[in-house]
């Protein structure tokens, strides 16, 4: 049969990959110069090893389900940016959803054809058989896609992964099981009646699947709407604690203007009384404490100057080294809320960053440059970032949960204002650079 049908097969197969391939397209994304001929390469190069190793292994289903795994695992990761390991589980998952479909599909002729003779050396017969096979893994793909595709899975933890590899593996097992128990087989040229145990068999399997991974994508829907709370609660931790530093610094303004009026009296006293070396003393002394309570930096932007005066205050009281490149920022067209939210984090966590190394050092760099606004954070790290599935997520070795908020929400506020950003780091430094044109959005907050 295999042998008379044999380019029928190929096709087959190759349709099972490109089923394949497509179901990976919603948990990764292609690695970068990834043509479409690459694809077709790798489809046709898969199709035919999976051929020669069902030719090979026909009689031995355990050790066939290994290696078909295995290079599909290997293939499916040099294709896409993806880890091994979460490449492993999701060819576990379409291997079982093969193994599924050829269940059901046997279960489903037989059912509907009851007593008839169900010879597959009939041409029609075979094809009707791999047709319904096909439709029946791309359903089963189709509706996986629907459950756990798209972003659901970059909030997947390891157990949800250990769970989903879980599902698969007893999804293998048991149709493997029951497959050389049932010797279907050597049912290519007999009179076929399903009873009700493979029909109530193939509907537990289907139920087990579906619920399984219904669960699984319910927990990680719930951990996506914690990460959106929480990026919520970072910023409007950021913004309240930026007004009030603007109010502190009104505030403080207020008792200057306050203080400068009295300061003003005594210096026309003294100036009346003809006391000119007490006059230059007195004036000499209220220079020194203005130098002190002067901001250090004036970008003429109000909440620009609010943030980086207080980051900066806080550098200094924690010993870092706080160098600073800015221009006249008068003109910059960003919301307030945006430029909150990417200043706010980035020094934040330059400065907590900082706190763990010898050498503490932040560089920042804001300016308008020939109609881009350039926002450059380099500080002191002791501690390579975490990645995940190609995200940056922090360089705290506890709490990452939490911690990763902050960069999320950076990456998310510059793609929403329409700029581009970069990451950079090694050798005990890290760099977030930042362009973003200087033609739309919002008032300039003055």
């Amino acid at each position: 049969m295999m042998e008379k049908y044999a380019y029928l097969m190929l096709v087959f197969h190759l349709l099972e990959i490109y089923c394949c391939i497509w179901m990976f397209q919603s948990f990764a994304v292609k690695r970068k110069g990834d043509k479409r001929f690459i694809t077709f390469v790798y489809a046709i190069a898969l199709c035919c090893a999976e051929w020669v190793i069902t030719n090979v292994f026909c009689e031995n289903l355990q050790v066939k389900a290994i290696v078909i795994i295995g290079v599909l695992s290997f293939a499916m990761y040099r294709l896409f940016l993806i880890r091994y390991t979460k490449a492993l589980v999701l060819s576990m998952l379409f291997y079982g959803v093969i193994l599924v479909a050829d269940y059901m599909e046997l279960v489903v002729m037989g059912t509907v054809f009851p007593g008839k003779i169900w010879n597959l050396s009939n041409g029609v017969i075979f094809f009707a058989t791999r047709v319904t096979n096909i439709v029946l893994a791309y359903g089963m793909s189709f509706c996986i896609k629907k459950m756990l595709g798209s972003k659901t899975t970059d909030f997947f933890t390891v157990k949800e992964w250990y769970a989903l590899a879980a599902i698969s593996l007893i999804t293998i097992f048991s149709v493997i099981t029951i497959t050389l128990q049932t010797d279907w087989l050597n049912y290519a040229s007999q009179s076929i009646t399903v009873d009700s145990f493979h029909i109530h068999i193939a509907a537990g399997l289907l139920c087990i699947n579906f619920i399984g991974y219904y669960l699984i994508h319910s927990i990680a829907e719930r951990e996506i709407e914690l990460r959106e709370y929480a990026v919520f609660r970072e910023r409007v931790k950021n913004e309240t604690a930026m007004y009030r530093s603007v109010s502190e610094n009104l505030e403080k303004q207020r008792k200057r203007t306050h203080e400068y009026k009295n300061q003003l009296a005594a210096i026309s006293a003294l100036a009346a009384e003809g006391a000119y070396q007490e006059l230059g003393a007195y004036i000499e002394k209220i220079e020194t404490t203005l130098q002190h309570r002067m901001d250090v930096v004036d970008t003429n932007h109000v909440i620009v100057n609010a943030i980086l005066n207080t980051k900066y205050r806080e550098a200094v009281s924690k010993g870092i080294v706080f160098v600073l490149k800015v221009n006249d920022l008068s003109e910059l067209r960003m919301e307030d809320e945006d430029i909150v939210v990417i200043l706010s984090n980035l020094l934040s966590n330059a400065l907590e960053a900082c706190e763990r190394c010898e050498d503490k050092l932040i560089k920042l760099k804001f300016a308008l440059e020939n109609g881009q606004a350039v926002i450059s954070v380099k500080n002191s790290m002791a501690a390579e970032p975490v990645v995940e599935n190609s995200a940056l997520l922090t360089s705290k070795t506890k709490d990452t949960y939490e911690h990763g908020v902050g960069i999320l929400n950076v990456v998310e506020t510059v793609e929403k204002c329409g700029g581009r950003y970069m990451v950079d780091y090694g050798e005990g430094s890290f760099q977030f650079s930042i362009l973003r044109p200087n033609d739309e959005g919002g008032e300039q907050g003055k």
